[in-house]
């Protein structure tokens, strides 16, 4: 799994939340993610911020969606505000606002891996 984080504190926290369920590789911005993408790398599920210096995560999304659809599915969106007009372009994306729940992001990590490993997309419902 990929974590997309500029904050280092958060960053942090999200690795410890998640790095004893998965493998998680971490990019402290949009630009660093995008390239690993480039070069092939793929992820059973992404946890992106949506607020971020150079590229943000709706620009990571937009940019998935050109180069690999199916990874572009697999984005959790964290946001300090689900209402925002940036937000609201990850609509068809999973939203996470913060401050979230640990076990629920855990639970929905769980289950965009899951289909990764089934062959699946996710599915938002």
């Amino acid at each position: 799994m990929l974590v997309v984080e500029d904050d280092v504190d958060v960053r942090g926290m999200l690795l410890r939340v998640l790095g004893s369920s998965y493998d998680v590789s971490i990019a402290d911005d949009g630009d660093v993610a995008l390239l690993r993408f480039e070069q092939g790398e793929r992820f059973d599920a992404v946890v992106c911020d949506v607020c971020m210096p150079r590229m943000n995560g709706p620009v990571l999304v937009e940019h998935l969606l050109r180069l690999d659809p199916d990874q572009a599915g697999r984005v959790i969106v964290l946001t300090g505000d689900a209402d925002s007009a940036v937000s609201a372009r990850l609509s068809s994306h999973f939203v996470v606002e913060k401050p979230f729940r640990v076990r629920e992001l855990r639970e929905l990590v769980a289950r965009v891996s899951a289909a990764a490993h089934d062959g699946e997309l996710p599915t938002l419902g």
